[in-house]
């Protein structure tokens, strides 16, 4: 995937518009990395926390199965 400015990709920007539902189908229809850090050195969860923390248990359960299924 490929990185915007101050190094955002697609699924940094869906949590940063609040789109949890585009998140979700950039993790589980392509090979999205959800570790990539931005600029700052913000992990994907790392910006779920801060910008739409009422999926962070969601997310979290949704990156362990993805990672169970698919390992990065």
């Amino acid at each position: 995937m490929r990185t915007l400015a101050k190094g955002y990709t697609a699924m940094h920007l869906a949590v940063l518009a609040n789109k949890p539902e585009i998140l979700i189908e950039l993790l589980t229809k392509s090979n999205s990395d959800p570790m990539i850090e931005d600029q700052s050195g913000r992990t994907l969860l790392d910006m779920v926390y801060q910008y739409i923390p009422s999926y962070v248990e969601t997310f979290q359960n949704l990156l362990e199965n993805i990672t169970m299924h698919h390992p990065l």
